[in-house]
């Protein structure tokens, strides 16, 4: 199975948009869709179809996209070995689950990599349902997770809690306490970056008889940082972790309260248990400055 059809595949179907792969990829849409057509081939069944949205994958192609992620990593991984070999380097992976922890520990291994210069780090983001099976199968050093996974091999520690809150454009002049059909009355900008994000307000507007597939969502961003600069250049509100906006909290952007909604989830650190007994100092400082940033956020 030739790795480039897999990583076509892999890109089309995650962007959903075969134009748009082609013009990132610097490849013709003609020579993209004849690298789909002979891994469909080669698996004799069809991957994507096309919709109103531009293309998805078929039943058969979410399967195929569930590991075409994981065979990815394992080829990189295999190539960075390569390379570590080479360059005599102590490389460690560490996954996100969303940007927004990205955001914040971006500078939290830079501090580390400060202090261990002969460490060098690499932070990629993953599915939160993928952690366990990275982590397993070496794909991944650390990972930070919202779920304490429960596998004897794999150590969790809670580092702390953060929570999703309503904000807006500080320019916004909005009630102190807002009542919850402003939410329907208002265009929604949706993060979308692996975080369920509307699972929990879709629990709680259920218990109220509302509808969260009736939200006005105008946007959905797919990083963190896609969906503040939205939030500063509009009239739109969104739901987003406390934790990726503490910068421009109170600045340009700002919570506003609706029915004093919030909602809680939990951080966890997560390596398997035998990485720990040979890099128990990095994994100590890495915890450490986590627990320290979430504080200094009062989340």
């Amino acid at each position: 199975m030739h790795i480039d059809c897999l990583k076509s595949f892999y890109k089309i179907a995650t962007i959903k948009s075969i134009s748009k792969v082609a013009l990132t990829s610097h490849i013709s849409q003609s020579a993209l869709s004849q690298q789909i057509l002979k891994l469909e081939n080669e698996l004799g069944v069809k991957l994507l179809k096309r919709s109103n949205k531009g293309v998805e994958p078929t039943d058969e192609g979410t399967i195929v996209l569930k590991y075409c992620e994981i065979i990815l990593k394992n080829y990189d991984k295999m190539l960075d070995n390569l390379n570590n070999i080479r360059l005599n380097k102590n490389k460690f992976i560490i996954c996100s689950p969303s940007t927004s922890i990205s955001y914040n520990l971006s500078s939290i291994i830079m501090d580390i990599n400060f202090k261990y210069p002969n460490f060098s780090f690499e932070l990629t983001n993953c599915n939160d349902n993928n952690i366990e099976y990275l982590l397993l199968n070496n794909l991944c050093d650390i990972s930070l997770s919202f779920n304490n996974i429960k596998n004897p091999n794999i150590i969790c520690k809670k580092l702390g809690e953060d929570k999703l809150i309503f904000v807006s454009n500080s320019n916004l002049n909005l009630t102190e306490n807002l009542k919850i059909d402003f939410l329907f009355l208002n265009k929604f900008i949706l993060l979308s970056d692996n975080q369920n994000l509307l699972d929990p307000l879709k629990t709680y507007l259920e218990n109220l008889n509302y509808n969260v597939k009736n939200l006005n969502i105008a946007f959905i961003a797919n990083s963190i940082d896609v969906a503040k600069k939205a939030l500063q250049n509009s009239s739109y509100i969104s739901l987003l972790p406390r934790i990726g906006i503490t910068d421009i909290l109170n600045d340009k952007i700002k919570e506003i309260l609706i029915d004093n909604i919030s909602f809680k989830y939990e951080l966890y650190l997560c390596y398997k248990t035998d990485f720990y007994k040979h890099n128990k100092l990095l994994i100590d400082t890495l915890e450490d400055k986590i627990i320290k940033g979430i504080k200094d956020s009062r989340l």
